[in-house]
């Protein structure tokens, strides 16, 4: 949960970045969760597959589904 009760979506904005790029462990969890949290703040998102651990079926139709490249 990258976004909450942290200040990184202010830093983002400050910085004029509009893109994040997800990698990290067990995508059920937290990359997830920050993934949603970012699509909710209309950041685009790019997620490195072979960088994900636990990405799943239904997590790739899920990404698909909220626009992830």
């Amino acid at each position: 949960m990258s976004f909450v009760c942290t200040k990184l979506e202010r830093f983002l904005r400050s910085q004029s970045i509009d893109t994040v790029v997800f990698t990290g462990c067990n995508f059920p969890n937290c990359p997830r969760t920050s993934i949603y949290e970012a699509s909710d703040r209309d950041f685009r998102i790019a997620v490195v597959e072979d960088a994900m651990s636990q990405l799943y079926d239904q997590g790739f139709q899920e990404l698909r589904n909220i626009g992830v490249i």
